[in-house]
């Protein structure tokens, strides 16, 4: 899709990306000396006319905008543009995004810094999309070495909270976790842990559950600190073959470097 007239006009090339990717990093952190951030900006509800983010999770937003639209009717307008492309749904981020650019969060002073104490803080190392994909077509033996080469491997169904927005949030059914390899974590601790994965990687769920409501997978990944990232998925289907036979096989399957040892 063209991107709307104005908005390529007023923004266009790589320096235009360069300069958002700061605007949004810089916006409301100490210290910011960013020119959005020298401007005078107000806070303003979101109105039911603005269809782009109405009901996006948050009801107040600041004018001027990321991209320097300084009224609410230039807003209206800008944003309506955009709306063919949600329609098309190219990606399950796609509104929360451009929602970010066109109706930035309202944050007190006080939010802005205990967010920002708290990311210095807690940063959040994240695995890369290619590195976050479901497996497609993996031979029994292949699944096996992946989950030989990672900390752990579990079964679990997925589920979707909310079918009726764009942002998605998922649970994690406690009542099928089937853990395979629980690696440095305790098996009690694997449940929880998970659920976390669930809450703060959403690209992450959002490639492996392709837009299902509902979905068994075979996850395995690394242990960072407290966190753990999920490197590979497999979608527990009857098709899938390679994966019902690894599994069954799991259980007296030696790794090459645990050999004799309980995993």
């Amino acid at each position: 899709m063209v991107a709307p007239r104005s908005l390529h006009h007023r923004r266009s090339g790589g320096p235009w990306l360069l300069g958002l990717l700061a605007r949004l990093l810089l916006w409301g952190s100490p210290g910011a000396r960013g020119s959005y951030l020298r401007r005078s900006s107000s806070c303003t509800p979101i109105p039911h006319r603005m269809a782009l983010c109405y009901d996006i999770g948050y009801s107040e937003m600041r004018i001027p905008n990321l991209l320097e639209h300084e009224t609410m009717s230039e807003v209206i307008q800008q944003s309506s543009s955009w709306l063919p492309l949600l329609a098309r749904e190219c990606h399950p981020d796609a509104r929360i995004f451009l929602c970010s650019l066109f109706a930035p969060i309202c944050l007190d002073s006080a939010a802005r810094q205990g967010c920002y104490n708290q990311i210095s803080v807690t940063a959040v190392p994240r695995a890369s999309c290619k590195d976050c994909e479901l497996e497609e077509a993996s031979t029994a033996r292949e699944i096996l070495d992946n989950l030989c080469a990672n900390d752990f491997a579990v079964k679990i169904r997925i589920l979707r909270k909310n079918v009726t927005t764009t942002i998605s949030d998922f649970d994690l059914d406690p009542s099928r976790v089937e853990v395979l390899k629980h690696g440095p974590l305790l098996r009690t601790e694997i449940p929880g842990r998970l659920q976390q994965w669930l809450d703060i990687d959403a690209t992450c769920v959002h490639n492996i559950m392709r837009g299902t409501h509902a979905g068994v997978f075979v996850v395995s990944g690394e242990v960072q600190s407290d966190k753990v990232v999920v490197n590979k998925a497999y979608a527990w289907q009857k098709k899938n073959r390679n994966l019902h036979q690894a599994v069954r096989r799991w259980k007296h399957h030696r790794c090459p470097e645990q050999a004799g040892r309980k995993v």
